[in-house]
């Protein structure tokens, strides 16, 4: 045994040491594993990518290792590099290898090798730009295409080798940075469609409507970006786009509207202008016709002559200025010319219109022409000096115009006419009025024996330049007038005659006498003046006589004119003056027919006083209206009770005091007479009665009612009978009352309680059925409709009558179930039981129900389910009782499954007019009881097993013992019913009785806590019991009446109170409750205000009880001084049944303001008073007395009187204040007339003495007639002009225009001398020569032509006189205003070399800029002063315009003004009328565009647009592309970049460097990439001179990027981009072209764009240089052809010279260029520099001759050199060596020399 336990340790230990020695492999460690690696494919080359990690067992040192060529790793470190460039779209992922050694301790031991084989993926990097396919595009679109509409193009198709995002490609239009206005992309929108992943289709929408007029083609650039979120990257391509024209545009004239100016009458066929129109649509036009249009008096017609083209030349008819409708345009005369498309099928198409106009230049053509060649007319033989001949209108007329129509006129005698005629104008001009006037009176006499005496023949003859031209012929006869005038004895006449004279009576014997025979001595009288109408004369014989009564009381005198009239019209009058004289016949007249009073039982005086009152209307003589009264009787048994004032009539108790008894009927009657004091006296009587007892009796009603229906029951007159369906409206009945003690018609029936009802006419009496009634029988089947009669005492009395109105039934109502759904409990063993008996109700007296059962019927099981009757019959199970609704259970239900049976029950009135539609019905729910239940059940309707809750309401207020409810319940085993009942628990207000529940205690809804009370009943029955949930709500009632806080209310109020006014405030309040919704409703508590009694139609009140004077209603305390009436508060207004009611008194007591204005009483019917006297009446004579009345009290009713104006009497009278008497202050001589004179006087009263108050005034007209009574004393007045008035003439008016007509009156009689009146002009001013006046007719006139410029207004002072004795005079100044014609033209004030006017302006400014004004003069003024302004030149872009106002024009900008584009406007502006015809304006403005410095209308303004710096620092170019070779010298300027700023007063550029970077054509590891870039070019901050500093040899084939920019201050900057290529010779080529370089250089630009346009679309860029003389291989230059290098870059990549050849030798490529290559003469490609073959060629040239050549060339060469160098020794050593760039133009062969150096460095280009 321990042999074995050696055994197995020993094996152990062996295995342990063996395990030692094993060399366990190392593994990689997660993370560092290559596992889920990925890669970007733009990750640099050297940069490391990722760390392997690894982990060896026993601890010993691992290497690493990995395959493939893009990735190496440090052998220790694990770190990974990637060593050669991916790309993602070559290669999406890199197959790779990692390896993990470790190391072997001996040489003998191998170290272990793990290897894991990777896939990495390449990450996309957003390395490609999108790339259009199938370039060029085009594309071609009709211009009328509808918005939307896609455009058909070549295939737009863009590309991506991305992946995801970044090869989502969004299309869009590009737009510039400063955008064109409606450029390509405002046209159109781009649409972008997917394709495919990274491929895309572009379709181009149209925006806008597209005119082919205003574009034809747009160059659309396509904006392609990429979808990348970190570089995103874009590419563009552009798409001309064509419009194609379409017919859509009107022709369009050239140079319209068109001016032409010609004479009249011209020849056929003179040519006047060229009219030019063509198609508007210039793609493809029409031919054009051209007609005219309007010229409808043919003086024109068109002659075409040329496509499109028409002359305008005259016609046969001759040209008429003086035609009327030219002559009405001022000469112009305006026609149209239409331009229509001829289309191809022959027919007519658009068209358009051009206005022509012809100014018609007048030529002297006419004669002057008189308007008739004869004229015959009789004149008067008293015509005087200067007077013109009465109805002669001589007019004549030259149609010419200004100096054309000039002409003289002469008179000529031809019979018996010499020196006693002459005219007025001497000359005229166009139309003028010929005046013939008297020049020698004496001549003019009819009384000759010789009839060939009386008759004058003469001629007016027009000349011209002394050459006589037409004339006409002028007879005129003369007649005889009448000298003499009819004279009377005497002028005045003064008569008297009593009032109620007899009519016809003769009162004066006055007449005339004529010195005039024949029918100038016949004499006619008329009468005329004031109260003419009742008077009357002979006709023929004179005299007065009475025409009709005549009364003192009506005029007291009257002022009549007699006129004697002769056959000739002549008129003399003598003044009448009668006086009335006085009767004593009026009556007294008393102002009331009886008094009436009343007066309290035993009162000893009036209270108020008592008068009664009569006027006398009898004048002076007759007592003066004074009256004297006296009792003639009176009733009183007593004996004399009353007396009366005899003057005032106040009547007052004499003695004791008034009883009822003392008279028979208690009521005291007078007899009262008025005396007047006239001869003999006159009376009158009147009654007054007296009533003492109460202050007011009350109204009696009277009659009886009628009713509308039959008798019934009752007395007749107080019950009445009417149907429930009565007509809203109809009359009811009618009640009348009567006042004992006042007016009938002055009662007033009102309902005492408003009603729904009905409504009463409170004047009539009628009772109606209101329009709101609703009259139900069963509501209310009688109402006491309660009347109150209102008399209008003070204070007012009421009488009530109360009408019963029975309302009578109408079988018009429709059964109503007392519930509208049942419950009852059926035990379903009980056959025969009455289970339920439903009830209805039906008003109708006369109703007869039927009950039914009807469908539906339907029966449910215990599970809730719907029994079907098939199962069981259910439907026939119960019955009803037709007549009494007792249902019936007709069978037994135990085992039938039923639960509950639901029964419709119907009811229906028999005995209705239509039984079918007076129906109701129910729903009775019968649940079956099993005989296994227990309990008692209420058979109550309320209750039910489920619920078990009895809902009750119950009004306040109910007596103590009132049954609530009663309870039935029974036992469901024995149906006896249950007695006893318990409550639970116990109630403040409510007790049971048995099974009935009553009240306990009274219920006061306004004092209990609460309105809700619940409580439960017990049903018992032996052991069992049943429970029902009792709720009673208590409802609130109207027990409550409203209560005013004063049973009478009295307030004071001025009577001049507004309507809406407070007069009072009244408050009723209501106890009744307010606690729920219900309660509000309800509105027990809310009182409504209302008005009664005599007085409440004043005011209203509103719900807060303020009393105010109702709308449009006054008070007047004259008619009464206190109001009563009643206010009525009432509760629940609108609900008669319920409302309650208080009642309140209301006495206001109304004082008085001044309210009244005096009235005049002696003023007639018309309103005027009339007064007579005689002119020569002494002073202090009394004329009239003024008699007023004011009807208020105190001072307001005192009256006092005033003279508001004495008219034409002024300070003649005198009036009383006091008294209203009117008499004279001075004598009246001279003021006699037979007109009245009007005055004013004023009647005011004191009620200013009152405060707070003011007087009120009545004026009253009076008229006074003065008779006249002295010879010419009249003194002669004017009616016109007056004082201020003024007379108005045009200038340049005809010589004799009227001026003005003066009127003038003569208070004498005008047919007398004394009232004849002459005028003239007093000629001791120097105006008075301007003017003449005729003496009789007052018509002023102008002697002389007048010119407002040189004086406007004129003043001549004009007289007139009468032809009395003495002569009476009067003056009067009449101003004379000379009106402006338009004479004057408009003008600067400037001399004729004036310098123009400057102004400036800011450039960019917003339009409406005011620059500076300019002003006209015109001496006319107003309207014919007015000028107008416009610019006639320099405004043809439209940058300015003109703003007229009060004749200046301010001038302002229309829009912003770029300076960089204009530095400065010269305007041309012309000033005209702003009258001046459109067709002359238009002419003025758009034809004359020449300055004209003699032409004062026009005026030049110089207009200075100053800069400032509104725009950016700009580049040649965003970006450059320059080309250098590798071996440029150091210190050369390789370029020269150059910005500018388009600012005039820019400051000097600046140019900086912000950035340089060196991008490597290959990825490199060389250090020198990592140096300063920017040391290796130096930029001249001033000139923009790129400089080479350093070599760039090491940075071959790569290119730096310069960020250069330029700025001019701290705000302006901007950047160009510069990429400057390094290339070696080998990596170029060239162009060949058969051309000299001078020819190429020429050409190389154009060249180059247009090669780099084909290449559009291929990502290829091409770089050209510059041209110069070919070097072939032998190293010749060849002057005959040009070399240009160039290269070429993918993406910004140059290009191998492999490459570059296989992209330009493929087919596609060829084909492509082709046509450039001819058109530019391109004859081969090759390369830019020759190589070594080449070279060996050159060395072995052996040849002597060839030898000697060289040798020559190389003298040359150094002449040239030592040329060169003598010239560069007055320069410094260190200037820089300039490259030629593109722009620099090679001039001849030699320049070629000129770019190398010496020492043999190769030139440097420059590309674009």
């Amino acid at each position: 045994m321990l042999k074995v336990l050696k055994v197995l340790s020993f094996l152990a230990i062996s295995s342990i040491n063996c395990e030692n020695f094993i060399n366990k492999p190392p593994y990689f460690l997660p993370g560092g594993d290559f596992s889920s690696f990925s890669i970007p494919e733009n990750f640099q080359i050297g940069t490391s990518v990722y760390k392997l990690k690894g982990f060896d067992p026993e601890g010993k040192k691992i290497s690493y290792s990995i395959s493939g060529p893009y990735f190496s790793v440090e052998r220790n470190t694990g770190i990974v590099k990637l060593i050669k460039e991916l790309d993602r779209e070559t290669q999406k992922e890199v197959e790779t290898i990692i390896t993990i050694t470790d190391e072997s301790e001996t040489s003998d031991e191998e170290p272990n090798t793990v290897s894991l084989r990777r896939v990495i993926p390449i990450r996309d990097y957003n390395d490609f730009t999108p790339t259009f396919l199938g370039r060029p595009y085009s594309a071609e679109v009709l211009e009328i295409s509808k918005i939307g509409v896609v455009l058909k193009t070549t295939p737009i198709i863009v590309i991506d080798k991305d992946e995801g995002t970044n090869s989502e490609i969004t299309l869009s239009c590009y737009r510039e940075e400063l955008p064109e206005h409606d450029g390509p992309c405002d046209y159109f929108d781009i649409i972008t469609v997917k394709n495919d992943e990274g491929n895309y289709t572009a379709e181009i929408r149209l925006l806008k409507p597209l005119d082919y007029e205003t574009r034809k083609s747009f160059s659309l650039t396509i904006l392609a970006r990429d979808g990348s979120r970190t570089n995103p990257l874009m590419s563009n391509a552009t798409i001309n786009i064509n419009i194609i024209d379409a017919q859509d545009q009107p022709p369009i004239f050239y140079g319209g509207p068109y001016s032409a100016t010609v004479r009249e009458n011209l020849e056929p066929n003179v040519p006047i202008l060229l009219v030019n129109a063509s198609d508007g649509d210039i793609g493809n036009p029409n031919d054009i016709i051209l007609t005219l249009e309007k010229e409808k008096f043919g003086y024109f017609k068109l002659v075409k002559s040329g496509k499109g083209q028409a002359q305008l030349v005259t016609t046969d008819i001759k040209i008429d200025r003086e035609n009327s409708e030219v002559l009405e345009n001022g000469g112009y005369y305006t026609f149209y010319v239409r331009a229509t498309e001829s289309l191809k099928n022959s027919t007519l198409g658009d068209s358009s219109i051009s206005s022509i106009t012809v100014m018609i230049q007048d030529i002297d053509d006419n004669i002057p022409e008189f308007n008739q060649p004869y004229f015959n007319l009789t004149i008067p033989e008293n015509l005087e000096h200067d007077m013109a001949l009465p109805k002669l209108s001589i007019i004549i007329n030259d149609r010419d115009i200004k100096n054309n129509s000039e002409y003289n006129l002469t008179i000529s005698n031809v019979e018996n006419a010499d020196g006693i005629f002459d005219i007025i104008p001497k000359s005229g001009q166009g139309r003028t009025q010929i005046i013939v006037k008297v020049k020698n009176p004496t001549r003019l006499d009819y009384d000759v024996e010789s009839e060939a005496e009386k008759t004058y023949i003469f001629e007016i003859i027009a000349t011209v330049n002394f050459v006589p031209m037409s004339k006409t012929l002028i007879e005129v006869h003369l007649d005889g007038v009448n000298d003499n005038f009819p004279m009377f004895k005497q002028s005045n006449y003064r008569l008297q005659v009593s009032e109620n004279t007899d009519m016809g009576t003769k009162i004066g014997e006055i007449f005339a006498v004529d010195k005039d025979v024949g029918k100038y001595g016949k004499l006619k009288y008329i009468l005329r003046g004031f109260g003419s109408e009742n008077f009357v004369t002979d006709s023929d014989e004179g005299g007065i006589y009475v025409k009709s009564n005549l009364d003192y009381e009506q005029q007291k005198s009257y002022s009549l004119s007699l006129i004697a009239r002769d056959g000739g019209g002549r008129e003399s009058n003598a003044n009448v003056f009668i006086d009335i004289l006085d009767l004593n016949d009026n009556y007294p007249q008393f102002e009331m027919t009886e008094y009436y009073r009343s007066i309290r039982e035993g009162s000893k005086s009036f209270e108020p006083q008592f008068f009664v009152k009569a006027h006398d209307a009898d004048g002076l003589t007759q007592g003066n209206g004074k009256v004297s009264y006296s009792i003639e009787s009176e009733n009183s048994i007593s004996g004399h009770v009353f007396n009366i004032n005899n003057e005032t009539g106040e009547i007052y108790i004499h003695s004791g005091s008034v009883h009822s008894s003392d008279t028979f009927d208690g009521n005291y009657e007078l007899m009262i007479c008025a005396m007047d004091f006239g001869k003999p006296p006159m009376k009158n009587y009147t009654k007054v009665i007296i009533r003492v007892g109460s202050e007011n009796q009350r109204p009696i009603f009277q009659g009886h009612f009628a009713s509308s229906v039959e008798s019934i029951p009752g007395p007749p007159f107080h019950r009445i009978a009417i149907y429930e369906n009565t007509t809203l409206g109809s009359n009811l009945t009618m009640v009348q009352a009567t006042d004992p003690d006042g007016d009938d018609k002055l009662l007033r029936y009102r309902l005492t309680e408003p009603s729904d009802s009905f409504v009463i006419d409170e004047i009539t009496g009628v009772i109606k059925v209101s329009s709101y009634a609703r009259l139900d029988r069963d509501k209310a089947d009688s109402y006491s409709i309660i009347v109150n009669a209102i008399d209008s005492g003070m204070p007012s009395e009421t009488s009530t009558v109360t009408i019963k109105v029975k309302v009578l039934d109408t079988n018009n109502k429709a059964p109503k179930f007392r519930k509208a759904s049942y419950t009852a409990y059926v035990p379903e063993r009980n056959k025969g039981l009455e289970v339920l008996k439903v009830e209805s109700l039906d008003s109708d007296l006369d109703a007869k129900l039927k009950y039914s059962i009807i469908e539906p019927i339907f029966a449910t099981t215990k599970a809730g389910f719907k029994l079907n009757p098939t199962n069981f019959d259910y439907i026939s199970t119960f019955d009803i009782n037709e007549d009494t609704g007792s249902i019936v259970l007709l069978k037994n239900l135990e085992s039938s499954g039923l639960y509950s049976v639901t029964l419709t029950i119907k009811v229906q009135d028999m005995n209705a007019i239509n039984p079918s539609e007076q129906i109701d019905t129910c729903e009775v729910i019968l649940y079956i009881q099993s005989y296994k239940e227990s309990g008692p059940i209420f058979l109550n309707d309320e209750w039910n097993p489920m619920d078990k809750r009895i809902n009750l309401k119950l009004n306040e207020e109910m007596p103590i013992g009132t049954t609530v409810f009663e309870f039935k319940a029974t036992d469901p085993f024995s149906n006896a019913e249950i007695s006893e009942f318990d409550m639970d628990p116990l109630q403040e207000f409510f007790t049971l009785s048995g099974n009935k529940l009553i009240i306990l205690k009274l219920i006061d809804y306004e004092s209990i806590n609460k309105t809700l009370y619940k409580f439960d009943i017990k049903a018992i029955s032996y052991d069992s019991f049943s429970i029902a949930h009792i709720s009673i709500e208590i409802l609130n009632i109207n027990d409550n009446s409203p209560i005013f806080d004063n049973t009478n209310y009295k307030a004071t109020v001025l009577e001049n109170i507004k309507d809406n006014e407070i007069v009072l405030k009244v408050k009723a309040t209501d106890r009744d409750a307010i606690r729920n919704d219900n309660d509000k409703v309800a509105g027990y508590s809310n009182i409504e205000y209302s008005l009664s009694g005599a007085n409440s139609a004043m005011f209203v009140i509103n719900e807060n009880g303020e009393i105010r004077l109702a709308k449009n209603q006054y008070l007047d305390r004259e008619k009464l001084s206190v109001v009563h009436f009643q206010i009525d508060a009432a509760d629940s207004y609108g609900k008669p049944l319920t409302v309650k009611k208080s009642i309140a008194n209301v006495t206001i007591e109304v004082l008085d303001i001044n309210d009244c204005a005096p009235k005049f009483l002696n003023a007639m019917k018309n309103g005027i008073i009339y007064a007579v006297l005689s002119e020569s009446s002494l002073p202090n004579t009394f004329i009239i007395q003024l008699e007023t009345y004011d009807a208020d009290e105190g001072p307001s009713s005192e009256v006092r009187y005033e003279l508001i104006s004495d008219g034409e009497l002024s300070n003649l009278l005198n009036l009383n204040v006091k008294t209203g008497e009117l008499r004279t202050l001075k004598f009246l001589t001279g003021r006699g007339r037979s007109d009245p004179y009007e005055i004013i006087v004023r009647a005011i009263d004191n009620g200013n003495q009152i405060p707070k108050q003011q007087s009120l005034f009545t004026d009253q007209i009076l008229h006074i007639y003065i008779g006249d009574t002295f010879q010419n004393d009249g003194i002669p007045y004017f009616i016109s002009p007056t004082h201020d008035e003024e007379a108005f003439i045009y200038e340049n008016s005809p010589i004799g225009t009227k001026v003005y007509h003066v009127i003038a009156k003569d208070p004498d009689d005008p047919t007398s001398p004394s009232g004849m009146l002459t005028y003239r002009i007093q000629d001791d001013i120097d105006d008075a020569r301007y003017f003449k006046i005729e003496s009789h007719t007052g018509l002023v006139t102008n002697t002389q032509l007048l010119d407002r410029e040189i004086k406007s207004k004129y003043n001549v002072i004009i007289e007139v006189s009468d032809q009395g004795d003495p002569i009476q005079i009067s003056t009067r100044v009449l101003k004379i205003n000379i009106l402006d014609v338009d004479d004057e033209e408009p003008a600067f004030i400037r001399e004729t070399n004036t310098k123009p006017i400057e102004f400036s302006v800011l450039e960019e400014q917003s339009s409406g800029i005011i620059l500076g004004n300019i002003t006209a003069i015109d001496r006319d003024i107003g309207e014919n002063g007015a000028i107008d302004y416009g610019i006639i030149d320099g405004n043809e872009l439209e940058y300015f315009k003109l703003i007229v106002a009060n004749n200046s024009a301010l001038i302002t900008t229309t829009k912003p003004i770029d300076r960089e584009l204009y530095d400065k406007f010269l305007l041309t502006i012309k000033c005209f009328k702003m009258t001046t015809h459109w067709q002359q304006r238009t002419s003025k403005i758009s034809h004359t565009r020449e300055y004209d410095a003699n032409d004062l209308s026009q005026i030049q303004v110089l207009i200075n647009i100053l800069d400032i710096d509104d725009h950016k620092l700009e580049f040649e170019r965003k970006t450059y592309t320059i080309g250098i070779r590798n071996s440029i010298p150091i210190n050369t300027i390789i370029y020269k970049v150059q910005a500018y700023d388009r600012d005039s007063d820019n400051l000097p550029i600046k140019y900086y460097t912000s950035n340089i970077s060196y991008v490597s054509q290959y990825h490199r590891k060389d250090t020198k990439f990592k140096d300063d870039l920017t040391s290796i070019f130096e930029l001249n901050n001033k000139t923009g001179e790129i400089l080479l500093a350093k070599s760039v040899s090491d940075f071959v084939d790569g290119h730096f990027i310069l960020n250069i920019h330029a700025s001019n201050n701290q705000f302006t900057d901007n950047e160009a981009l510069v990429k400057i290529f390094i290339v070696r010779d080998k990596s170029i080529m060239k162009f060949i072209f058969t051309k000299s370089p001078m020819e190429a250089e020429e050409k190389l630009s154009k060249f180059s764009e247009k090669l780099q346009s084909k290449l559009n679309g291929t990502e290829i860029e091409l770089l050209i240089f510059d041209a110069q003389a070919l070097s072939k291989p032998e190293q010749s230059l060849d002057f005959t052809s040009t070399s240009s290098c160039f290269k070429l870059l993918r993406n910004g990549n140059s290009l191998s010279v492999q490459e570059t050849k296989k992209i330009l030798n493929s087919e596609e490529m060829k084909n492509r260029l082709r046509e450039t290559y001819i058109e530019y003469s391109v004859d081969s490609i090759d390369l830019c520099s020759f190589g070594k073959e080449s070279t060996a060629q050159i060395s072995m040239m052996a040849s002597s001759g060839n030898w000697l050549v060289f040798l020559a060339f190389l003298v040359l060469i150094a002449s040239f050199i030592s040329t060169l160098a003598a010239f560069c020794l007055f320069r410094k050593a260190e200037v820089p060596i300039k490259a030629p760039i593109l722009h620099h133009r090679i001039s001849n062969p030699d320049d070629i020399y000129n770019g190398m150096n010496d020492g043999g460095a190769e030139p440097i280009y420059t590309i674009m």
